[in-house]
């Protein structure tokens, strides 16, 4: 399993979305997530940074 960073912005019109990288354990995501946010700046207004664990190997979407 792999963790993707999301970083998601509103605007007035939208959101935007983009990916910033992949990581190999959820520590890792999470200390990349806590770089990003010290970077963008706190409070965290309008946009929103999260880890999301994807396995490679399931390709589609399960719905039940």
């Amino acid at each position: 399993m792999k963790w993707i960073l999301i970083y998601i912005v509103l605007t007035a019109d939208f959101a935007k979305l983009a990916q910033y990288e992949t990581y190999d354990t959820m520590p890792e995501c999470f200390d990349a997530r806590e770089k990003l946010v010290e970077t963008v700046g706190k409070p965290i207004i309008n946009y929103q940074i999260i880890c999301i664990p994807k396995n490679l190997e399931e390709l589609e979407w399960q719905t039940h």
